[in-house]
């Protein structure tokens, strides 16, 4: 247990994971901020013209009916609430935040272990520590848990906030038990599958060597890879990893039934039984890769 202290103390140390987690921070008070901004009743209008009929008359954009001597009317069409709701919109606020929350944790994964490589730390570490699994494995775990501590965070800020909102320019409606379960349920299931997420990104570095070229990797394999695999090949959905991940923190299941609109993921059970099969296989491949390869 030593070591894993040692490697969380490492982790919060880093310069870079303090940025990213205050520029984390500054992207909840922005969208916070915004929200803020469109949380209020408005009125709807309607523009109607009233024109007189003239023969041969052609159209304008202030003459738009072809008459002669057109007058604008402006009516009220009603009232428009477009209010933050907290008791049915904080769980789709949550969930939607994980996408971002994701990679922030790819990053997080990628950079703690690819700082090691770049500032030749290893070497160090393994003259003191001289299992290599041992090492490896207690380095993925401290990926996992402070990034799931960080997103637990990031996601408490971001609902007290959210609650400050309701309270002040929105409504905050009927909140009983069951509906602080629900959130609780939203955050644990986001914060595990940016653990996971995490450690994939820990394992893909491992193997890369560089920060810069496993997040790249990533990146296209998330945007330009995976989603023309399941395009070409249908049996593929369902079972790609990057969809399962996404389906996992996007899932309404948990509170609103229905599937996670990803092709191939109908459930919270499936989509979280792929993400953390991917996350399991690519550390595996990590774990060996670190145990062979030579270190300076």
């Amino acid at each position: 247990m030593r070591l894993l202290r040692t490697e969380l103390s490492r982790f919060w140390a880093r310069r870079a994971t303090r940025w990213m987690f205050v520029l984390a921070l500054a992207v909840i008070a922005l969208g916070i901020g915004i929200a803020a901004v469109h949380s209020k009743v408005r009125t709807g209008h309607q523009v109607q013209f009233t024109c007189s009929t003239v023969v041969g008359q052609t159209t304008t954009p202030d003459n738009p009916l072809g008459g002669g001597n057109c007058i604008p009317t402006t009516s009220e069409t009603g009232r428009i609430d477009q209010r933050y709701k907290l008791e049915t919109e904080l769980g789709k606020t949550i969930s939607g935040s994980g996408i971002a929350l994701l990679l922030l944790s790819v990053l997080l994964g990628a950079t703690f272990i690819g700082g090691d490589y770049v500032g030749g730390a290893l070497g160090g570490q393994l003259t003191f520590e001289p299992r290599r699994v041992y090492l490896y494995a207690i380095k993925a775990l401290a990926v996992a848990i402070a990034s799931a501590i960080v997103t637990a965070f990031l996601l408490v800020v971001l609902s007290l906030a959210a609650a400050v909102l309701a309270e002040t320019r929105g409504v905050v409606g009927h909140l009983d038990a069951s509906w602080y379960l629900h959130r609780a349920g939203d955050i644990a299931r986001v914060s595990a599958a940016c653990a996971l997420i995490a450690a994939l990104a820990f394992a893909v570095t491992v193997v890369a060597r560089r920060t810069v070229a496993a997040v790249v990797a990533f990146l296209a394999f998330a945007f330009i890879v995976e989603p023309a695999l399941t395009s070409a090949f249908h049996r593929l959905e369902g079972t790609t990893p990057v969809y399962g991940f996404i389906a996992t923190v996007l899932n309404e299941v948990a509170h609103q039934g229905g599937d996670s609109g990803l092709p191939g993921f109908h459930s919270l059970g499936h989509a979280a039984l792929v993400a953390g099969a991917w996350a399991t296989a690519f550390l595996v491949i990590g774990g060996v890769t670190f145990a062979r390869r030579e270190i300076r």
